[in-house]
């Protein structure tokens, strides 16, 4: 089916493809093809790659088949189409009105795609001719690989400031894997979104993985809401901490001298100093509580795109011990922990 559709439903041809070097058992290549349609013409180009496997019987060479063999963004069950557009195009500007394309910023590609499937039709635009791949799952939007005929765009505002994205993609594009979230403290106002890869998950927003010690803003929070320390109140900070049957140690068993403070232990990110207060809080659930009533984690947020909204389970004894740290059960991703931080900035969701 993803075959027929590239030629019968997509309109794709002209096709060459020209293989690169191989690299082990990878074989990278590149597609110069035209799409066609209604009169209309227009080349395609991008460049994707295969592997070979050897058959189980024959030991023949082979194509281990995936639909990223035919494109790269080709998921299970997509298909590739060419023709008017289901939804209309939109502009999406930024703050200060300045126009977002993903060419420019290359991690509001998801972004701006989600934009599209949500306000195309409310926006006052109007479709034009494309090629798309139009995924399995309804509820994701199709991706816009070529466009033949331009409809007219319908104006989305948005809260990024382009200053600021441009800032946030240049940052990520240090490390292999990255992503940032920029948020304005006073209103929750995402100024910024970035990610390494850019193109397919957005991670910033929709990932989920353990914070580790970036959690600690909202365990000191609680921790100074409850009376239970002061930030020059004294904080022990040992090589080792147990509680229950978890045992949490300091990185590189390090440990602060006595009578330093819980400002000091923060800020060695002392694990110690954080678990040996668990006794002291004596509810194992209150931080998955802080983390819903203080920080807003785990509610609905309204993003105008798909977002994961965090979690912090209530958990007991050496899982709640494990959580305090940003360990074990929670879940965070870049746009919660930049919300965290401005709630932790200024006192309220």
């Amino acid at each position: 089916p993803v075959l027929a559709s590239y030629g019968e439903d997509a309109r794709i041809g002209k096709v060459k493809i020209t293989p690169g070097p191989p690299v082990g058992t990878k074989v990278p290549y590149t597609v110069k093809a035209t799409v066609s349609y209604d009169g209309k013409s227009k080349p395609l180009s991008y460049a994707s790659e295969l592997t070979v496997v050897r058959g189980l019987t024959t030991g023949k060479a082979l194509v281990d088949w995936a639909p990223t063999v035919v494109h790269p963004q080709l998921t299970e069950g997509a298909t590739l189409r060419t023709g008017e557009s289901s939804t209309p195009t939109i502009e999406a500007v930024d703050r200060n009105g300045k126009v977002l394309t993903k060419e420019e910023y290359p991690s509001l590609g998801p972004i701006l795609d989600t934009l599209r499937e949500k306000y195309g039709e409310s926006a006052g635009g109007s479709p034009g001719v494309e090629t798309w791949i139009e995924p399995a799952d309804e509820t994701q939007p199709d991706i816009n690989l070529l466009t033949l005929a331009k409809g007219k765009p319908g104006r989305v505002q948005t809260t990024i400031d382009a200053g600021a994205q441009a800032a946030a993609e240049r940052a990520v594009k240090k490390y292999a894997e990255a992503s940032v979230v920029a948020v304005k403290p006073s209103t929750g106002a995402i100024r910024a979104v970035a990610n390494n890869p850019a193109t397919g998950f957005n991670a910033a927003m929709q990932g989920k993985q353990a914070p580790g010690s970036t959690l600690k803003i909202m365990t000191a929070a609680m921790l100074l809401e409850k009376g239970l320390v002061t930030a020059n109140g004294a904080a022990e900070c040992p090589k080792e901490a147990r509680y229950y049957t978890r045992t949490i140690h300091n990185l590189d068993h390090f440990s602060l001298p006595d009578g330093s403070t819980f400002t000091q232990s923060f800020a060695r990110s002392c694990n110690t100093a954080f678990v040996k207060l668990i006794d002291d809080v004596d509810d194992d659930s209150a931080l998955a509580k802080e983390a819903r009533e203080v920080f807003g984690i785990g509610l609905d947020w309204k993003t105008g795109v798909v977002t994961t909204d965090g979690s912090v389970p209530e958990e007991v004894q050496g899982e709640a011990a494990a959580q305090y740290i940003g360990q074990g059960t929670v879940q965070m991703n870049a746009l919660n922990m930049a919300s965290i931080t401005a709630t932790a900035r200024t006192g309220t969701f």
